[in-house]
């Protein structure tokens, strides 16, 4: 009976250390080709484990071609009739790579991730739902559906675009057919499909503050941005009308950085402004994380408000999953339908299939649902213990903590004056103590504050682990003394 040291597994899933096991046998020769494996059920007694764990180790072997399934007879190592060398996989020891020093790795332009990192740019190993995740993706593989190999239509899947539909119902009030969705790999990709489809003469407007990456990606496609203020209601209008643009991007569910929500009645009047005259103008609606709202219901979408008209939805899976997701989409206004299918119909979507048809049924199949339920959870949670951490410290006597109860971000105001020297000094204090942060400023358009405006810092814990809150939280303050004394 097999019989292998599953304690010294590690932070590995157990089904993984197990598939890897059993296939180091294999390769090494310890267990001979055509040689009859225990059976699901005695394998798991054996080792204590479940009889899933099992499944998905054996699986994972039969996908890679390791072993194989005889119908009433069980499962049987292949014969190996290639004649090409396997090198077995050693867990826990050095192959051929080796890992660089913190030196070493600055030496080749390799930057060394900093201890705690407050500028959202990952989300933690345990937020991913590995198991899940990787169940269905075998499920894909095993059921071997012909799409795998064939290049996909432009818009995506239609399986993922059918889901993604009934999932903007269920979650954003947003009814749609997947004819109006367009799949691609990430929102950056789909910026530049936006411009092809308006146009590079068109000048388009962002919020100030705001996601500066996308005048930058806007700018590389050959259109101007220019950057329109907000205040607490949201995007001001009567800047918007000011600054003569066609079309402008914004986030009124959960605005990016400030978290600002917007008003009913700022939202009625962007949309007056894109309905006035007979100038057409767009809206490009961006919802990045509707779905980590931590208490109630996200506030109703431009494009539900507007029907379906003048507004282009966007979303991704950045948010929910994670950073390494590279997937997003796009819902198109009806004016749109036409104009994409003569200019963009010709692309093949960039997203892989296996990706795609994976997310479909992740989200068709309850798991996506049940995934940002916990998501929620875990975020109410974090939410609560950092600012509990926050007022228990010095933090709260040097500070004052802003934040909308939505999404994973919130701002804490410095009390004092900064100017720019100051401001500086103190990202090197931080940064020194091993913090990444940005600041307000950093999402500003000339980077420079209003007068009286408090120097603000950005805190986005999705990268931050719970047991390092105290510690993180006790740096910043000791780095922003550093600068008052």
């Amino acid at each position: 009976m097999l019989t292998y040291p599953l304690e010294k597994r590690g932070k590995m899933p157990l089904y993984q250390y197990l598939y890897q096991c059993i296939r180091d046998d294999i390769i090494a020769g310890n267990l001979a080709k055509g040689s009859k494996l225990p059976s699901k059920r005695e394998l798991a007694q054996n080792l204590n484990v479940s009889v899933i764990t099992v499944q998905n180790a054996y699986e994972e072997l039969q996908i890679e071609g390791y072993i194989t399934s005889m119908e009433r007879r069980g499962f049987y190592v292949l014969r190996d009739e290639s004649g090409i060398p396997v090198i077995p996989h050693r867990t826990g020891t050095a192959l051929a790579i080796t890992e660089q020093t913190p030196d070493q790795q600055t030496a080749v332009g390799k930057k060394t991730p900093p201890p705690a990192d407050l500028t959202g740019k990952n989300c933690l190993p345990q937020d991913f739902p590995y198991t899940s995740w990787a169940r269905t993706m075998r499920a894909v593989l095993k059921d071997n559906p012909p799409e795998l190999l064939e290049a996909p239509p432009s818009k995506g899947l239609r399986p993922l675009r059918a889901a993604i539909a009934k999932h903007l119902w269920a979650y954003r009030g947003i009814q749609t057919a997947p004819e109006r969705i367009v799949v691609g790999s990430g929102a950056e990709h789909l910026y530049g499909m936006i411009v092809t489809l308006l146009g590079r003469n068109l000048l388009y407007a962002t919020e100030d503050p705001g996601y500066q990456k996308f005048r930058k990606l806007i700018n590389n496609q050959g259109a101007d941005v220019v950057a329109v203020p907000i205040d607490h209601d949201g995007l001001r209008c009567d800047q918007l009308k000011a600054s003569g643009a066609d079309v402008v991007h914004l986030s009124p569910a959960h605005h990016f950085p400030t978290g600002t929500v917007m008003t009913l009645g700022r939202r009625r009047e962007l949309l007056q402004w894109g309905h006035a005259d007979t100038a057409n103008r767009w809206f490009i609606e961006d919802d990045y994380d509707c779905e980590l709202r931590l208490r109630g219901r996200p506030v109703s979408t431009l494009y539900a408000l507007n029907q379906g008209h003048q507004v282009i939805y966007m979303n991704t899976f950045s948010c929910t999953l994670s950073p390494a997701m590279r997937i997003a989409y796009l819902v198109l206004p009806d004016e749109l339908i036409e104009t994409y299918e003569r200019t963009c119909g010709y692309y093949t979507c960039t997203v892989p299939v296996l990706e795609q048809l994976t997310l479909a049924r992740f989200i068709e199949q309850g798991d996506f649902g049940r995934h940002i339920n916990r998501a929620r959870t875990a975020g109410r949670n974090r939410r609560s213990s950092l600012l509990h951490t926050i007022r228990q410290s010095e933090l709260s006597k040097i500070a004052t903590i802003d934040e909308k109860d939505a999404g994973l971000h919130f701002l804490l105001r410095l009390h004092g004056t900064y100017d720019q020297t100051a401001r500086d000094q103190l990202r090197c204090a931080i940064a020194a103590r091993g913090i990444a942060i940005k600041f307000l400023d950093d999402y500003r358009h000339n980077a420079n504050r209003s007068p009286g405006e408090p120097l603000t810092i950005v805190m986005n814990y999705s990268n931050l682990a719970p047991k390092d809150y105290k510690e993180t939280i006790t740096k910043l303050a000791d780095a922003i003394h550093s600068i008052n004394l």
